[in-house]
């Protein structure tokens, strides 16, 4: 299902996700819900073990 506001490349794309511990999970998911909607935000508890996940870029914790 595409979504209305995407351009007609990133159609073909999945929706951006992000995978993150299930400690920030929802503070994640609120502070980005109002501005970017349509990113999904998963915890590594919620994957199923079965499921492969490929990383595609990594958000460094600062020190």
């Amino acid at each position: 299902m595409a979504l209305p506001h995407r351009p007609a490349d990133d159609r073909r794309r999945p929706p951006p996700l992000v995978l993150c511990s299930p400690q920030i999970r929802l503070a994640f998911k609120r502070f980005f819900e109002a501005s970017f909607a349509e990113l999904a935000v998963l915890s590594y508890a919620e994957i199923p073990a079965r499921v492969e996940v490929q990383n595609t870029a990594v958000i460094p914790c600062p020190d």
